[in-house]
């Protein structure tokens, strides 16, 4: 089962003096979360970059405990909710999801694509911006 973390028409909306917190907060796109075929989340104007310093981070803390993911702009807690399931599953859920039941996905998959997830972000960022990410947030969390 494959899991992908897409985004696509990414702009960069209002103004803020900060530009840490212009590229976190500030760069919105569609994004979309799928394992497999299910969609568990498919949601426009997301802040992407925000979601890959907190993917960024629980990578670099073992990615064992498990993520919940609530943007500091977002009324719901758990947008995006990696949680431990049985063995080496994991349970991919978000508070937007209507599936029925959240679908899981081993974890080295998870990892991966978490791991791609940055790097496609970082190499976006840089592409359009000249800018390096994990030089411009170092360990903003």
């Amino acid at each position: 089962m494959t899991v992908t973390l897409l985004f696509d028409h990414a702009t960069m909306t209002g103004v803020i003096s900060d530009p840490r917190h212009q590229f976190l907060l500030g760069l919105e796109a569609n994004f979309r979360l799928a394992v497999g075929s299910p969609v568990v989340v498919d949601e426009p104007n997301f802040p992407i970059v925000e979601l890959r310093q907190w993917l960024d981070w629980w990578l670099s803390q073992g990615a064992d405990l498990d993520f919940v993911y609530t943007s500091i702009e977002a009324e719901e807690t758990g947008l995006i909710v990696f949680r431990q399931s049985t063995g080496s599953d994991w349970i991919v859920d978000s508070a937007w999801s209507s599936l029925s039941a959240a679908p899981t996905v081993d974890y080295s998959t998870l990892i991966a694509a978490c791991q791609r997830y940055v790097h496609d972000v970082d190499e976006w960022v840089a592409a359009q911006y000249g800018v390096d990410l994990g030089q411009l947030l170092g360990n903003l969390r």
